[in-house]
């Protein structure tokens, strides 16, 4: 039986709560920033159901991008190497965030979901784990 080697599981680890909190802790901020009128997103006269449409688009991007990158984020790490794969994917995730934020700051939707796909994208790294042993 092998022993659990703690400083490589780390960054594998981390990777995964950093996706787990992209995902999750977006939601309570997307449904403030889309839903008050006040919030400068959308403009004033946006009415009740392009809010919601926004707001559903943005919680769905996500998890859409996701189920496309985990098969393309498979595919690459099997030919480029797991190691190369998972740091493009955290790289991309902190750009990622940078658009959400920017899109959030700078009143832009098409920033924040552009930003909140990407992040969906490179979560894909979640399927980059080591292949069970063939018997």
């Amino acid at each position: 039986m092998t022993t659990l080697n703690l400083k490589l599981l780390g960054p594998c680890l981390l990777a995964i709560a950093i996706d787990a909190m992209g995902f999750g802790l977006v939601y309570p901020m997307m449904s403030a920033i889309f839903s008050d009128p006040q919030a400068g997103i959308l403009s004033h006269d946006t009415s009740p159901q392009l809010r919601n449409f926004y707001l559903g688009l943005g919680y769905g991007v996500y998890p859409l991008c996701m189920f496309f990158g985990s098969s393309l984020m498979g595919e690459l790490s099997d030919g480029y190497g797991r190691r190369r794969i998972m740091l493009l994917c955290v790289f991309v995730l902190s750009v990622s965030y940078f658009l959400m934020a920017f899109g959030a700051l700078w009143p832009s939707v098409w920033l924040l979901l552009l930003g909140r796909g990407l992040s969906g994208l490179m979560a894909g790294c979640q399927a980059l784990r080591k292949p069970l042993s063939r018997i």
